[in-house]
């Protein structure tokens, strides 16, 4: 089978590029020959796939709204989906996202949670199956309003290959970190806070790094929490792996809860880290049940810290419940054997 993976980035870190990229091995070993065509410029996405996409048996498109946006408008979408309804094979979008939240996000995320969610109209109509990254988004795209096409849940990737292993047990202050900090949806002042009763220290794990506002907001969480924070800034793929495995505990203060959909949780766990997560309506249940990781609600976030990093045996054995779990469900080699499946399905 051959494929032609298409995709678009505007920004220098891209976890959808990165994800794309960490599934080509995988998916050549499951006997799918991809060819990469990756652009910096989505507007020039839709004659390249026009041009590209004869000779392979199906496109698979990892679709992003605010790639295809201008100020967070996505008014790209329609041109892409003529583009994809003219091509001669398949095509399978690969939804990482769909539409931000409406609620408390303002007139300009109303607007822009609104269109988005509009842009799946045609944007459904122009495939022949969507992949999605969590059961909720399943459901979603269940709705009676939308064209209906056949939806698979598959959970997203780790695009962090652990080069590192996660061995923290030494003397000083526990290394509490969060991995994906620019999310505005997490809890920072939570997080700083449970930090500070563990009587750890704040470790914020890659991009955006020290600067911005982003960075501003975690920093002022951790200054009237009382803790030290510490910035790892951007880093290599080998360099971000080490800095993951220097850390004792890992948090996702995200109130929407632990979800498949997060490339960050899954590098966490492929390296063994211990995860205590805030629990939220969008939990991936799987997680739970197989004891992945620890999760707790607002009141319980902070104790839930402190009894991981006072404990190394119970850390070790999360961990190792961490990493058993990301084999059976979130390696790359076993997501590529679904996501190939799934390609093999489709006709038009």
């Amino acid at each position: 089978m051959r494929v032609l993976v298409a995709g678009a980035s505007t920004e220098k870190v891209c976890g959808v590029r990165d994800c794309a990229r960490a599934l080509e091995p995988p998916l050549h070993a499951a006997g799918v020959e991809t060819t990469l065509l990756w652009l910096d410029d989505p507007r020039a996405l839709t004659a390249a796939v026009g041009r590209e996409a004869p000779g392979h048996d199906a496109v698979l498109w990892h679709y992003s709204p605010f790639t295809y946006a201008s100020r967070g408008i996505p008014t790209l979408v329609p041109q892409m989906s003529r583009a994809l309804r003219r091509a001669p094979v398949p095509t399978v979008v690969f939804l990482h996202e769909l539409a931000p939240r409406v609620r408390g996000r303002g007139w300009r995320g109303a607007a822009q949670a609104v269109t988005q969610r509009a842009a799946l109209v045609p944007l459904l109509r122009a495939v022949d199956a969507a992949i999605v990254t969590s059961e909720s988004r399943a459901a979603e795209l269940r709705h009676r309003l939308l064209p209906r096409r056949r939806v698979t849940f598959i959970p997203l990737v780790s695009n962090i290959e652990p080069v590192a292993v996660h061995a923290r047990g030494g003397n000083g202050a526990q290394r509490i970190g969060v991995f994906g900090f620019r999310h505005s949806t997490l809890d920072a002042q939570l997080a700083a806070n449970a930090v500070a009763r563990s009587g750890g220290e704040l470790v914020l794990v890659g991009a955006p790094g020290a600067d911005g506002e982003h960075a501003d907001r975690w920093r002022s969480a951790a200054a009237r929490a009382g803790v030290p924070v510490e910035f790892t800034g951007v880093l290599e793929t080998n360099e971000l792996s080490h800095a993951l495995a220097s850390l004792d505990v890992l948090l996702s203060p995200d109130p929407a809860g632990p979800e498949p959909r997060r490339g960050t949780l899954s590098a966490a766990l492929a390296h063994g880290l211990p995860v205590v997560a805030l629990d939220g309506p969008a939990r991936w249940q799987r997680l739970t049940a197989e004891s992945a990781l620890v999760v707790a609600d607002d009141g319980g976030f902070a104790p839930a810290l402190v009894r991981l990093a006072s404990d190394a045996s119970l850390r070790h054995e999360q961990g190792k419940r961490a990493r058993a779990f990301y084999e059976r469900w979130l390696a790359p080699d076993v997501v590529a054997l679904q996501i190939r499946d799934v390609l093999a399905g489709v006709t038009r």
